[in-house]
C-alpha cells in the first residue's frame, strides 16, 4: 500500500465523522423520540433540514476518495446511500409541510411571520439537499460504471508484453 493510498483511506474516516457526528447530535438533542407528536416531529424535521449539509459533504468526500482509489463498489455504495437519502428527504418534505400547515393555525400571530419564514427556509434546504443527493448518487453510479468498465477492459486487452518497449 502506497502512502498516497493510506492518506486517501484515512479520508474515509473523516467522511464517516462528517456523516455520523451531526446525526448523533441531532438524535441526542431530540431524545426521547416522540414521532407521534406533531410539535416534536416539526421541530425534529426542522433540525434535520439544518443538519443535512455536513453529512452530504462527508458523502462527497467518500465518493472522491473512492474515485481516486478506483473502488467501484464503494462508489456504488455511496450512490445507493444517496438514493436512499433522496427517499428520506422526500418523506421529510411531505411530513414537514403537513405539520407546518397543521401548526400554522396554532401559531401566535406576533410570531407568524417568523414561523412562515423559518418553514420556507427549511423547505428550501430540503429541496437543495434532495438535488445534491440525487446529483451525487447519479455521479457516483456513473463513475462506478466507468471504473468497472475500464478495469474489465484493461484486464482483457493487456497482454504480458503490453508494458514492454522492446520485444
Amino acid at each position: 500500500m502506497t502512502t498516497h493510498t493510506r492518506v486517501w483511506r484515512s479520508v474515509y474516516y473523516l467522511a464517516l465523522l462528517l456523516i455520523l457526528t451531526p446525526l448523533l447530535d441531532l438524535f441526542s438533542n431530540a431524545w426521547p423520540i416522540q414521532a407521534g407528536t406533531m410539535m416534536w416531529r416539526f421541530g425534529f424535521l426542522g433540525l434535520l433540514g439544518n443538519n443535512l449539509l455536513t453529512p452530504f459533504l462527508g458523502l462527497v468526500l467518500a465518493a472522491v476518495a473512492a474515485a481516486t482509489l478506483e473502488q467501484p463498489r464503494v462508489l456504488k455504495t455511496v450512490a445507493v446511500v444517496n438514493f436512499i437519502l433522496c427517499v428520506v428527504v422526500i418523506a421529510a418534505i411531505v411530513l414537514f409541510a403537513l405539520d407546518a400547515l397543521q401548526l400554522h393555525k396554532n401559531v401566535n400571530p406576533q410570531v407568524l411571520e417568523r414561523f412562515e419564514t423559518g418553514s420556507a427556509i427549511a423547505m428550501v434546504k430540503y429541496v437543495l439537499a434532495l438535488i445534491g443527493f440525487a446529483i451525487l448518487g447519479r455521479s457516483a453510479l456513473k463513475a462506478a460504471g466507468k471504473r468497472g468498465e475500464h478495469g474489465r477492459s484493461r484486464q482483457k486487452k493487456e497482454s504480458p508484453e503490453a508494458g514492454l518497449l522492446i520485444r
